[in-house]
Order: structure tokens, then sequence, then C-alpha cells
């Protein structure tokens, strides 16, 4: 009879290898690793702000022992909302960080870049910011998307404008951009096909774009009730400033991109932002009671640079939604099973977002509503229809 005689050592390395060849990427005994990615430099570097309320809630987790006695570590690359340095820089997080899964993207342009990779890999994927409903339309496996995306928010603004009484005429700016076409289509479609009129005027804003006096004059000429802006940030100030500069006194209502707080702090103008309406995930304004508990969230376990506003805290729905999937996926953890989690997320209420967040197989799109956020006798407010306290 022949005897095979294997040393413990040995042994030890077999089995060792076995498991190793079995273990999840990004999980070990004591932590689970996510990689994130977002543009913490560049013109876009505003949106890297979404991160820090993020890391907050998970620094927070990990205080209070983590999920299912692993803490997270979370591993940050910086994309500056750039498509090839957000494919580099996760191509880093899952090659050599080893993520488990990814929560990063505020930039669509920069998350459609990468979204076939993860897909193909099948790593889970949180989408941290993006708004553009081409992330989960048509749907991917494993990419889920907390927020509102860009068809919530042009039916939204154009609903919350035609609920003002008499409005008959609306025009509209944007960036002749995809993002920009994403909002402006279906605002369009949802105005003919459910008030069935059309918009006065439509110009278009380039990115960069300092003078907009022609566009502005065309829009005044117009004469609309009410002006929607799909605008990023710099050019929603410039819009607004220039707005009120040449006459155009018709209330404006932005887009998701731009916050309200930010935007008033940009244009500096009371005047120019009195009839100003924003776009807002949240459940509340930044300074309000509603989000007190997550701003001393933030100052407790992140690092917050300057004032608490909405990009800091807008991003923590997707961190719960996280946590959520993890506890459920259980001990055991793989992608799998995280991903079956998220799928079973039904009316999650994270207490920071207007709307709870759903997600299913077959729709990934968590969250169907918004606010618009303005300033009601000289306090910020989130409103759903037209107050009737202002014209």
């Amino acid at each position: 009879m022949f005897t095979w005689k294997v040393s413990s050592a040995a042994l030890a390395l077999v089995v060792l290898t076995a498991v190793q060849g079995h273990a999840e990427p990004g999980v070990t005994s004591d932590t689970i690793k996510i990689g994130m990615f977002a543009p913490m430099s560049g013109t876009s570097a505003i949106f890297g702000r979404y991160t820090i309320g993020v890391r907050a809630y998970y620094n927070m987790i990990n205080a209070q022992g983590g999920v299912n006695g692993r803490k997270i570590e979370v591993v940050l690359e910086d994309d500056a909302c750039n498509p090839a340095t957000a494919v580099a820089a996760t191509k880093r997080l899952v090659s050599q960080d080893g993520v488990f899964a990814v929560h990063g993207g505020v930039c669509t342009a920069a998350v459609m870049a990468v979204k076939k990779e993860l897909q193909r890999e099948n790593i889970p994927f949180m989408n941290l910011g993006a708004a553009g409903a081409s992330l989960v339309d048509p749907i991917a496996s494993n990419l889920f998307s907390p927020l509102p995306n860009t068809t919530v928010v042009a039916q939204t603004l154009v609903n919350f404008a035609m609920s003002r009484p008499d409005t008959k005429r609306l025009a509209i700016i944007s960036h002749p951009d995809d993002w920009g076409k994403s909002q402006l289509d279906p605002a369009i479609q949802l105005l003919k096909d459910k008030y069935k009129i059309e918009f006065v005027e439509n110009v278009t804003m380039e990115r960069g774009a300092t003078d907009i006096t022609p566009q502005i004059l065309k829009l005044r000429a117009s004469k609309p009730d009410v002006v929607l802006s799909f605008l990023y940030p710099t050019e929603t100030a410039i819009f607004v400033r220039s707005a009120h500069k040449y006459g155009l006194d018709a209330p404006l209502l932005g887009c998701f991109g731009a916050p309200y707080e930010d935007t008033v702090r940009r244009v500096d103008d009371p005047d120019a932002t009195k009839n100003l309406y924003i776009f807002h995930a949240l459940g509340g304004s930044s300074d309000g009671a509603e989000m007190s508990k997550w701003v001393d969230m933030i100052k407790k376990y992140g690092a917050p640079d300057g004032a608490i506003g909405d990009y800091d805290l807008s991003g923590i729905g997707g961190a719960q939604a996280m946590v959520e999937a993890l506890k459920k996926a259980g001990p055991d953890l793989t992608r799998e099973k995280f991903i079956d989690a998220l799928n079973s997320l039904k009316n999650f209420d994270t207490g920071v977002l207007s709307a709870p967040i759903s997600f299913s197989p077959d729709d990934h799109a968590g969250v169907k509503s918004g606010e618009m956020m303005t300033s009601l006798d000289g306090k910020l407010a989130s409103v759903k229809t037209w107050p009737s306290s202002k014209k």
C-alpha cells in the first residue's frame, strides 16, 4: 500500500490556499473594503464634497462596531470628473486595492465610463451622486442609484412650475450636452403629454460660458411665466445674475446640479435670488432641524471643510443603503448576497432624503421624487407645490 505523508506546515498551506481561493475580494474576518471615486480636484472639485458625509457615516458605523463584526475601509480615488481618469481610478480600486464594492461617481460621464467594466465583473456599484438617467436605464444588475435621476428632476420642475396659478408660458435654458439633454427631453415630453403645451423658448448655454446676454434677451422676449434651467453650479449663478441684470423677472427654477444654498452664495445678490427655486433631494435644509442629526454626525466623524451643505449630506442615503444591505447579507458575505440584499430594499427611510429608497431586480432608480428649495419669509423652506405667498 502506498502512503502519503504530508507535513503539518504543508497541509496548513494547502488549506490556507483553498480558503483564499474562495475568499471574496475585499472581505476579511474584520474588514470590508469599499472603493470610492469622486472629483477631488479640478473645476468640478465642489462635487467631491459628496464624499464627506458618506465617509463620516462609515466612520460612525465603525465606531459602533462595524457591520457583522467587520469595519468598513474606504479607499478614495480622485477622478477629477474625467471619464478616462475615472476608468484608471476604478481599475486601481479593483485590481490593486481589491475592493469588495464601489461607492462612487458624481459626474454622469465618469460613471458611464466605468459602468460596463464593473458590470462585467459583477462588482456591486452604488452611485455616489451622479444624476443621469442613463445610469439605470437600461438597468445594470450591479449598479444602484440612491438619488433622483435627471428624468425625475426634470418632471419635478415641470410639475412644480405648472402648480403656479395661471402658468401657461414656460421657457428653458440648458447645457447642450448629454447631461443637459437628459433633463431637457423629459421636460419637453411631460409638458406636451400632460399639459398639452410647448416651451415658448428653448436656449442653450455652453459649459464655461461667462456671457449669455443673447440667451437672456431671447428668454426675456418670450415673456415666460417661469424659466427652467438645467445648468451646472457656476453657470447657474451666471444665469441668475444675468437674468436679474437684464430684467428677466420670471421665477427661475434650477436643477439638482446646483444646490439652492450654494447658488445663493455664488450669486450674492438677494434681489436676484428672491424668486429662485432649486430641486432638493434632502428632507430639509442643511441648517434646519431635520438635518441637524446628520450635520452633527459629520462634525463628529467627518472632516468638514467650511459650512456643511447639500453636497455633504446628499450621499449619506446611499451609504445607509450600503450598510443596510451588508447587514442583510449576513456574516458570510459575498457580492451576490450583497446585490440580492440591495434588491430587497423597499421603502427604506434614510431620514436624510425627502423620499425613501426602493430597489428591485427590475428597477435600480431608488428615489422617484424630490422637492424644491427656496426662501420663505427669510427662511429656507422645502416645498412640493407653488407657495401661496409667492407669485
